[in-house]
């Protein structure tokens, strides 16, 4: 509006300034596209906050691109693959072993179990206690999901068997495997209170999977 007035009273034969104007929206434009940056930036840095002890970094950049809409964190009702792995026989040797070889072995397992979940483009749910809960097709599509958590299911059942001969030979001891997968249904997103809040899934797919791995022989695959 300004400019057009200007350039109106110049035909005329007044002259207003035209640079302070120019100056003046300039730096608002410059303003807001810091606001924009800064914005993007913080909403990457939540989203690798939230992601990156649940999925390897391949697809945390796939989150940082999709942003908070494709992730739908307020919950959303998609098709998973739920795995469950449980060590078979770690109770006892808990109660046998020193302290220091029970946290050693455990996070030896654990480690192969993240490492093939990853590998296969599943989630790390979570870790409760000597057990391990992953899914696949969420947060992001991943194509053949209910084959992909067989494969990750199979690469632990190999890798343990490896893994058994080694801490035989460094501990004296060892432990096996029993597994659960189950394909559906699920309602996934962040659950939790105000304060502490987890990405996960609920509904009969998880306690399927769940009660699959608890019926799991050791080192058997049980699936559904």
């Amino acid at each position: 509006m300004y400019l057009a007035v200007a350039f109106a009273l110049y035909n005329k034969g007044y002259i207003l300034p035209v640079i302070y104007p120019l100056l003046f929206y300039f730096i608002v434009y410059l303003i807001t596209l810091a606001h924009k940056y800064i914005a993007e930036l913080l909403e990457r840095k939540r989203i690798t906050s939230v992601f990156s002890r649940y999925v390897a970094p391949q697809v945390v950049d796939k989150l940082v691109k999709g942003g908070e809409e494709a992730l739908k964190l307020g919950g959303s009702r998609r098709e998973i693959s739920v795995l469950f792995v449980d060590i078979r026989g770690f109770t006892p040797l808990s109660e046998k072993a020193e302290p220091e070889e029970v946290v050693a072995i455990l996070n030896e397992y654990l480690t192969l179990c993240a490492l093939s979940i990853f590998k296969y483009g599943g989630t790390l749910d979570k870790f409760i206690g000597d057990a391990t809960m992953a899914l696949f097709n969420a947060p992001i599509d991943l194509e053949d999901h209910a084959f992909k958590a067989v494969q990750a299911a199979w690469a632990m059942k190999q890798g343990s068997e490896s893994l058994r001969k080694k801490l035989e030979e460094k501990y004296g001891r060892t432990v096996q495997f029993g597994i659960g997968i189950n394909t559906g249904d699920a309602v996934v997103g962040n659950i939790g209170a105000d304060f502490r809040m987890d990405y996960t899934a609920i509904g009969d797919t998880v306690n399927t999977a769940a009660r699959l791995e608890s019926n799991a022989k050791p080192g058997q695959i049980l699936m559904s």
